[in-house]
């Protein structure tokens, strides 16, 4: 049984670690990843400090009277603080978002979940045991309410949600027992039943973003695959349409010019005949008429065929 247990163990923090490996890898991929997850936190900050500061003002207008003026003027100090930290952080991300991510950064994001968590907390530590049923249970709801709400907001970055987790957690036991609760072997055993819940939920949220936005990267680069494969066929489809296309313009050329060498040769060959005809005194009228006709038609030919290449060249 013992060595069951350590198997699942053993098997258990494997698989956490190729879950979470992108969290303190160092390569491209893994940061790129870190950023998508922590770009998908910082969208949801605003949602967060409007809920919170609606709880806090609530939790302020209950407890009002049955705590000292210090200690709510301080906490409220605190949560406005914090609240102005965070929308200041989101809005010089929101307008730049990060396309890659370092480990730090998601030490930064899990510093901040602790210190909200430790905001709760106080607050849990501090009005559930003085109040009364009533206020115990508005506390109760609002501290369970935010103890859920970022958890679901921080899944994503898993070390940030379980940080969070861990310590509005350990802040609600110690609530309970300074509280002194009927029931409190119960109250205890379901808030870290829930806790368990809670901490596996966001494994499984990380996991499943993970997936997705590994989905989208392999989509994206195949995408991009495709896109050279076109531009390569396209390309391709080109070199042969001009291949086809040069070797009809060549067909089309080679037979005005090959009338205009023959052409050419013609008249060369009269004019060397006319030239021995002249130079051995054999030429007559007749014959001299007889080669510049031969040679004029031998000319006209010409250009008329080379007018033609021309114009075939050219269109």
């Amino acid at each position: 049984m013992n060595d069951a247990f350590q198997m699942w163990v053993s098997s258990l923090r494997t698989r956490l670690r190729a879950d979470l490996d992108w969290l303190t890898r160092e390569d491209d991929p893994a940061a790129r990843m870190r950023a998508r997850h922590l770009n998908h936190v910082n969208r949801l900050t605003p949602l967060l400090v409007g809920v919170g500061l609606a709880n806090a003002l609530l939790l302020i207008y209950v407890m009002r009277l049955s705590s000292g003026l210090l200690p709510v003027v301080g906490w409220s100090l605190l949560c406005v603080a914090w609240s102005m930290l965070a929308l200041r952080g989101w809005w010089e991300r929101h307008r730049h978002e990060a396309q890659m991510a370092t480990p730090r950064a998601v030490w930064r994001l899990t510093q901040g979940a602790m210190a909200i968590s430790l905001l709760w907390g106080v607050a849990a530590l501090m009005w559930f045991p003085q109040g009364n049923s009533e206020q115990r249970f508005l506390v109760g709801m609002v501290v369970l309410g935010c103890l859920n709400g970022g958890v679901l907001a921080l899944a994503t970055v898993p070390t940030a949600a379980w940080s969070y987790l861990g310590i509005l957690t350990a802040f609600s036991v110690t609530a309970a027992v300074v509280a002194r609760l009927e029931y409190l072997g119960i109250a205890i055993t379901l808030l870290l039943l829930y806790g368990g819940a809670q901490a596996w939920m966001a494994l499984v949220i990380a996991r499943v973003f993970s997936a997705r936005v590994h989905s989208e990267t392999m989509a994206r680069e195949r995408q991009a695959d495709l896109e050279v494969a076109r531009d390569q066929l396209i390309s391709s489809e080109k070199m042969a349409a001009l291949g086809a296309l040069v070797a009809g313009v060549a067909h089309e050329v080679n037979t005005p010019l090959g009338i205009s060498i023959t052409a050419a040769s013609t008249v060369r060959e009269g004019l060397v005949g006319m030239r021995s005809d002249y130079q051995a005194q054999r030429m007559t009228r007749e014959s001299f008429e007889q080669a510049l006709d031969q040679a004029m038609e031998g000319l006209d030919m010409l250009d008329t065929n080379l007018l033609r290449a021309s114009r075939l060249i050219k269109d």
